[in-house]
């Protein structure tokens, strides 16, 4: 590694006096090739730093070289370029699955969040060399403030979180319970820190001809670091400790490896036999050509048929398991195409027959649609929905999913009458493999967290409260709150379901990563999780986060793909956490944090150019 120990410029003087007033010399790396092969290193340990492949103790070190080279460098546009490719070669391996959605929506993803890396070096690199604070403070303030931003807002993907690294140590991740899991990723964030300032101190202390020299400012970081750790664990384990858990209801999850888009199966092959049926709805579907629709329905019920052997209290089949549209409003509509309607009405019959043969809930994935006054537009509002069937009901319950994800289930623009014309571009761009040829596909999101009631057969009559959230809002630890608990911080629900159409973007890593993200909501929550998706991971979580009777793969080895179904019981956590109160406290705290830390060196380069004009 090249090092100087002098630096002639007025604010590589500047920088390098901060190592010199922890009475050591003052280091720095002059050369190029340094930084970008310890940025390497970094993106090496990254590629480890995940499920399915995760070894769990990288992620304490992962960023430790990075860190060390950019906070060195005397180059600093170098240091935000390395960065940046840093950035994105992280966002292109872990985002590769987005390929398959769009090549052009991969590629500006992967730019747009490898950008991360730059807002995370600004703060970052001021605080060290200007500010002369240590590593072991700012990394994990910069970091954790990064992972927030690129949450929020309607490109945020929270996916690929440092704490979803600490997945299996369940000791570590109670307390998101406390501070969600971008508390876990403080820690880690932290241990990384801290291991940077060690290489520091030791790259000085060589430069001064000695082994190591003391320095009391590291000693109060290792104590901090130290202190943290222990108390991660010590409550950890009085969470895991806790034996107030109690049995809920049997649920049923039922998975299998197709994929229906929009009223059609994709070109996903049917990997299992194809039962023989020869009803109304099935002769629907095959005399207007769609064969492949009818066999994706006789699988799915064939899977519902072997689950219901198992005297479940509740049946969940995946989001969009085949084309229906099951609300009310759309079956006894005058508007629409009535043999449509008419077919509708004769699928809403038969899970009301399923649901009483059975005897047990069911809860499935499929569109609503609600016909708007002539002459607005659009013509139609369109909801993704999950509907819940009880024994006894004549109508289900439902849900509309309140959080749609862009570009995937609508376009902006849609209600202005300026830039009309861009969401007119942007629907039937050719790049858009949902809008393109004229297909209006845009959704209309839910306004209310509907809450399900499931009564339970025995002796006395029983009921649970639960509710469903829909694929990608399990991923938004924001959002996922408002499920759990009512205004007043009260829990109104016993446990949760989520239900997924995620074979639509392939089998790739991101099954994983979702299933790892859908856990930290069980932690974060205290609430056991039933999952039902058709390409996987489907299967069960308790509200310590531990995962277990999984779809087609097993606990250790998290394989997307493979059908079946699982039963298990939903354990009922009465335990209302301060997260679910009060949400991301730590993490806006460094956020504001990084932003004065900005804004400081916004300043200060202000102010440094008046002073040299």
């Amino acid at each position: 590694m090249a090092t100087s120990q002098t630096n002639t410029s007025p604010s590589g003087m500047k920088a390098a006096s901060v190592v010199a007033r922890r009475g050591l010399p003052p280091i720095a790396l002059e050369r190029r090739w340094p930084v970008l092969a310890l940025a390497f290193v970094s993106y090496l340990l990254s590629t480890r730093l995940f499920e399915p492949a995760a070894i769990q103790p990288v992620g304490y070190v992962v960023f430790v070289p990075w860190i060390v080279a950019v906070c060195l460098s005397s180059r600093r546009g170098w240091s935000y370029l390395v960065s940046l490719l840093l950035g994105v070669a992280f966002w292109a391996t872990h985002g590769s699955w987005l390929y398959e959605v769009s090549p052009l929506v991969y590629v500006f993803t992967v730019v747009s969040l490898g950008a991360q890396f730059l807002l995370v070096l600004w703060p970052m690199r001021h605080l060290y060399r200007r500010r002369g604070l240590g590593l072991t403070v700012v990394f994990p303030i910069a970091w954790t403030a990064g992972e927030l931003f690129r949450m929020r807002g309607s490109l945020g993907l929270p996916l690929c979180q440092l704490a979803h690294s600490q997945v299996r140590f369940t000791t570590v991740i109670q307390i998101a319970d406390l501070v969600g899991a971008l508390g876990v990723t403080f820690v880690v964030a932290m241990v990384n820190g801290l291991l940077a300032d060690l290489v520091v101190h030791l790259l000085a202390s060589r430069r001064a001809g000695r082994v190591w020299q003391s320095s009391p400012r590291l000693m109060v970081y290792w104590l901090v670091v130290l202190v943290v750790l222990g108390a991660t664990v010590a409550y950890g384990r009085a969470r895991l400790a806790f034996d107030g858990t109690t049995a809920g209801p049997r649920v049923a999850v039922v998975q299998s490896d197709i994929s229906i888009l929009f009223g059609d199966a994709t070109s996903v092959p049917i990997s299992h036999p194809v039962p023989a049926a020869d009803d109304e709805i099935d002769r629907w579907w095959r005399q207007k050509g769609q064969d492949r629709m009818a066999n994706v329905r006789l699988v799915y019920l064939q899977l519902l048929e072997d689950a219901a052997q198992t005297a479940p209290d509740l049946l969940v089949l995946p989001e969009s398991v085949w084309s229906m549209e099951l609300n009310r409003e759309f079956r006894e509509s005058a508007l629409g195409d009535p043999e449509q309607r008419a077919y509708m009405q004769l699928q809403h019959e038969e899970f009301l027959r399923l649901v009483r043969r059975y005897n047990a809930a069911l809860v499935v994935g499929a569109t609503s649609i609600e016909f708007r006054p002539p002459g607005d537009f659009p013509s139609k509002s369109i909801y993704n929905s999950a509907f819940s069937y009880r024994p006894g009901a004549v109508e289900p319950d439902r849900y509309d999913k309140t959080c749609l994800v862009l570009f995937g289930e609508y376009l902006p623009f849609r209600d202005s009458a300026r830039f009309f014309w861009l969401y007119r571009f942007l629907n039937d761009a050719s790049w858009n493999p949902w809008g393109h040829g004229g297909t209006e596909y845009v959704l209309t999101p839910g306004r209310e967290y509907t809450v399900f009631s499931l009564p339970v057969r025995g002796p006395e009559r029983r009921y649970f409260r639960f509710a469903t959230a829909i694929c990608y809002e399990d991923n938004l630890a924001w959002q996922y709150r408002r499920f759990v608990v009512d205004s007043n911080g009260r829990k109104r629900v016993d446990f949760m379901l989520t239900i997924s159409n995620a074979r639509l973007f392939g089998l790739g890593n991101q099954q994983a990563q979702h299933l790892v993200d859908c856990a930290f909501r069980a932690v974060e929550n205290r609430v056991s999780i039933a999952r039902s998706s058709d390409g996987g991971i489907s299967g069960f979580i308790d509200s310590d986060g531990a995962w277990h009777d999984l779809v087609g793969c097993s606990d250790d080895c998290l394989k997307p793909g493979g059908v079946g179904y699982r039963v298990a019981e939903a354990r009922i956590d009465p335990r209302i956490s301060p997260y679910s109160r009060f949400g991301d406290w730590l993490a806006w705290v460094c956020l504001g944090l990084a932003v004065a830390a900005i804004l400081d060196a916004v300043v200060g380069s202000w102010r440094g150019r008046s002073r040299h004009r």
